[in-house]
């Protein structure tokens, strides 16, 4: 604004503007500056882990941090509304958590919505953990579900996208999970590449107008998926697909499940598990470090 070449530019909107006044506004902005300089605010324009802060999508954790969230993108913009919070831990918890804390396949789901904000911290690589299996077994219900450990559905996306797309989103969610519904919305081969590109964490090299090479945008969370057929059979390579995958097949909900009251509990309770959950770590990392070594050498 203080240069009165781009204030000129607004002709094109208000049309008394001249050479003339956008100088003695140019004039008068630098002067107001020089006697008011402008306050300046750290800025973040991703979620997640940023060098040695935690941003948090939340309103209200948002205007207790020292960082600012920084966004101008419509797209962003409804992923970061959707990270609401309603309710108590303690209604989510009678409400929701105890009516699928038997339920392996839905906890499975639940532990990776949660634990994507845990790859950063312990070194790990992005990967992706799916139901897939026939229609009609709760598949979509699940993500709902795990979806409202850190908000409302509309978090969830479909598979009907663009590589740049999934790249971008897995960049700005960057420690946070994304979920993507319904591997039928696009091709086989699409999905397997994609597979492959979310698990390297890292968006490819591309050069731009000035012959130089763009930063590479990074991430480290893990893609929650759905489908009647297993990404690992999408792909030519099976083994190199299934090392990125962690597929879920059994049924997750047994015969005659109340749906009904656990979609209306967690659309009552959202977004308070995960908070809750960041915190706790905050508080305790070297035991949930401790905790994954102990594990890591069980299972290797």
């Amino acid at each position: 604004l203080a240069d009165s070449r781009q204030l000129f530019q607004l002709v094109n909107h208000i049309g008394y503007v001249t050479a003339t006044t956008a100088t003695r506004l140019g004039n008068y902005i630098n002067a107001s500056q020089r006697y008011n300089p402008p306050l300046n605010v750290r800025v973040a324009t991703r979620l997640g882990h940023v060098k040695d802060h935690f941003i948090y999508p939340y309103q209200e954790e948002m205007k207790n941090s020292d960082i600012k969230l920084f966004n101008n993108d419509r797209g962003f913009q409804k992923l970061i509304d959707s990270f609401q919070n309603k309710g108590t831990l303690e209604s989510y918890s009678k409400h929701v958590f105890n009516q699928i804390k038997d339920l392996p396949m839905v906890m499975v789901m639940l532990y990776a919505s949660l634990g994507s904000v845990l790859l950063r911290e312990f070194g790990l690589q992005p990967f992706i953990v799916e139901i897939s299996g026939s229609t009609s077994t709760g598949k979509t219900f699940t993500l709902n579900l795990v979806s409202s450990v850190w908000g409302t559905s509309d978090l969830i996306t479909t598979w009907s996208s663009t590589r740049n797309s999934i790249e971008a989103m897995a960049a700005f969610l960057n420690s946070f999970p994304i979920f993507k519904d319904d591997t039928r919305n696009t091709p086989p081969k699409f999905v397997a590449n994609a597979t492959y590109n979310f698990s390297s964490g890292e968006s490819k090299s591309r050069s731009n107008i000035n012959l130089t090479l763009n930063a590479k945008k990074e991430w480290r969370n893990i893609l929650l998926s759905t489908g009647e057929a297993s990404i690992s059979n999408m792909a030519d390579e099976k083994a190199g697909v299934s090392a990125r995958v962690v597929t879920l097949q059994d049924q997750p909900y047994p015969d005659n499940f109340d749906f009904t009251t656990l979609d209306k509990a967690f659309r009552e309770n959202y977004g308070t598990l995960g908070l809750a959950f960041i915190k706790q770590y905050q508080t305790k990392k070297e035991q949930y470090k401790d905790a994954f070594e102990s594990y890591q050498r069980y299972f290797n």
